[in-house]
């Protein structure tokens, strides 16, 4: 018979290794981003500044991406857009596009529309 020291030693091991392991598998089958998760963001850049519908150019750097996630944030205007985050990957990408005024510096707004993209 092993002393009960011996035994809690080895659950310690066998807990330790199962931990490792679900720790492995969740970062290889992790699920790839949402559209859930881009509205999120587009809700959060929305409510920044305390407007539900106005966005201004320089709010897109007051946005901060969701934690283990990339972000790019696009706001077009006619044919201007400005764009704050790199670049994102061709495929495994969460897209939210949604139509917002966008405020002007000398104080009009106009319809535009800002397009979120996150990734892993």
């Amino acid at each position: 018979m092993s002393s009960p020291v011996v035994a809690l030693i080895s659950l310690s091991f066998v807990c330790i290794g199962l931990g490792l392991y679900t720790g492995a598998l969740t970062d290889v089958f992790e699920s790839p981003p949402s559209r859930e998760t881009a509205k999120a963001v587009a809700r959060d850049l929305l409510t920044h500044n305390g407007s539900r519908t106005t966005v201004s150019p320089q709010d897109l750097h007051s946005v901060r991406s969701p934690v283990r996630y990339q972000l790019n944030l696009t706001l077009r205007v006619q044919h201007t857009a400005w764009a704050v985050g790199p670049h994102p990957p061709s495929a495994d990408v969460g897209i939210h596009s949604q139509p917002v005024g966008v405020a002007h510096h000398d104080g009009r707004v106009v319809w535009g529309e800002v397009t979120v993209q996150v990734w892993r």
